[in-house]
């Protein structure tokens, strides 16, 4: 952003933004926020700077420290009752402060969007559920357009719990008149470039073209392929058993085609079980 919060050269701030923005940057100002905020992590974050360690973020809250944002917050209409809700469910102590800080510092990037602005808030599960409520309390829960979750990491478990390898991003807008630019990508123009799941179900197709006649394009075979699941549960004729068959769902398909139905077995062909069946269609 820039100084005057209007057009001209980009300007770098350290520090605090909420006094930024108060001081620096005017209402209605802003295209677009980007938050990547503490997360109440509880923990030291260090930096190396000119061959020496420094203490770069101590991610811990105090109430003490946090008192003024949440008399600020909690002044407001729309989020007094959010706020004071968060105070009775968590007391006064370390969740409350964080809250109160972020809540703070989103009331004013609300105040600088332009009607046309969004925001995205980057958090993590430690507190993105108060957020969200915390969010729909200043942007209007109208306004919420997207909860976007980003894998940030292998999976990696715990002794007694699913592993945590996933942070949010919360993305509201100010108003419904929303600037939305839509990327759009150029289609593949080799069979190569097209995505590993996309050339597995092209193998896929080709295996079960190669076993169902008729089916010369992709859309073919699957209508084939989903009529064949359908005989096999409804009306298919009794599986024939043998020694490498014996208790397995087998018979020949019986297609809806014009002119006589080709007999897979007299061409040396093994017909379908319904599990590979099922597969294809899919």
């Amino acid at each position: 952003m820039t100084a005057d919060g209007g057009a001209g050269g980009n300007t770098l701030y350290f520090g605090d933004c909420l006094q930024v923005m108060r001081e620096d940057v005017a209402s209605e100002s802003v295209d677009l926020v980007y938050l990547d905020p503490p997360f109440n992590s509880k923990r030291l974050y260090n930096a190396f700077m000119g061959g020496a360690q420094w203490v770069a973020f101590n991610d811990t809250w105090r109430w003490s420290e946090a008192v003024n944002d949440w008399h600020e917050v909690a002044s407001h209409v729309d989020t007094g009752p959010v706020m004071e809700a968060l105070r009775i469910m968590h007391g006064e102590g370390p969740m409350l402060a964080y809250l109160a800080y972020i809540g703070n510092r989103l009331v004013e990037c609300r105040r600088v969007l332009k009607p046309s602005g969004a925001i995205f808030l980057h958090c993590d599960p430690t507190a993105s559920h108060y957020l969200k409520v915390l969010m729909d309390a200043i942007f209007g829960a109208a306004n919420f357009r997207n909860e976007i979750v980003w894998k940030r990491t292998s999976a990696h478990g715990g002794a007694r719990r699913f592993g945590p390898v996933h942070d949010t991003i919360f993305f509201y807008t100010k108003t419904d008149r929303y600037t939305w630019n839509r990327v759009l990508r150029a289609a593949p123009s080799r069979r190569n470039d097209r995505p590993a799941a996309c050339r597995s179900s092209e193998r896929c197709c080709e295996r079960i073209r190669a076993r169902i006649p008729g089916a010369e394009s992709r859309e073919q075979t699957g209508i084939l392929a989903v009529v064949d699941v359908m005989r096999c549960f409804t009306g298919a004729p009794k599986p024939r058993q043998t020694g490498r068959t014996a208790g397995a769902a087998s018979h020949i398909p019986n297609y809806p085609r014009s002119g006589a139905e080709p007999d897979l077995r007299a061409r040396g062909k093994t017909p379908f079980r319904c599990g590979a069946r099922l597969r294809g269609a899919v």
